[in-house]
């Protein structure tokens, strides 16, 4: 399991959160993850260990979600 394929193009992603996921919180780790460099550029990063599966990600300044469900 890894990000969706096209997220590093995501040059306006201000948001990324990442709940109860252990591989994708282990891939996505700060400058350690093999995922990082696909989402260093987001400024806004949040990867927790909460009920519930979630990847979400907000994209450009009109708050367009999107969320995928594993």
């Amino acid at each position: 399991m890894s990000l969706p394929e096209g997220i590093r193009s995501l040059k306006m992603l201000r948001e990324l959160r990442i709940r109860d996921c252990p591989h994708l919180q282990r891939v996505c780790e700060k400058e350690r993850g093999l995922d990082w460099p696909n989402i260093a550029h987001s400024p806004d990063i949040h990867i927790d260990e909460t009920r519930g599966v979630m990847l979400s990600y907000t994209v450009d300044e009109q708050e367009e979600k999107e969320q995928l469900a594993m």
